[in-house]
């Protein structure tokens, strides 16, 4: 019988919050350079595939007047993850 090896059920894990925090530091990128503002990546939140921002509203609306041109960004720079919407 196979022995049970806690390191490598982590690792898993590991391997997936490394991903995520790689896929809000490309999007803070993104929109920090389209924007020309600094975003936090405690502002972004990602869930089922829509990018949540919270964020005054002026930089809010100046992310929503430029989302087609940030999402066909994200979706060429991150493969592996397909992004809907953008609130």
């Amino acid at each position: 019988m196979e022995t049970f090896n806690i390191k490598n059920f982590l690792e898993k894990f590991s391997l997936i919050l490394v991903d995520k925090e790689d896929i809000i530091n490309s999007i803070k990128d993104l929109i920090s350079k389209e924007i020309s503002f600094e975003i936090k990546n405690e502002s972004i939140k990602i869930i089922k595939g829509v990018v949540y921002i919270k964020t005054t509203p002026i930089i809010k609306n100046e992310i929503l007047m430029r989302k087609k041109i940030i999402l066909d960004s994200l979706s060429t720079k991150i493969k592996n993850q397909k992004f809907i919407d953008i609130q």
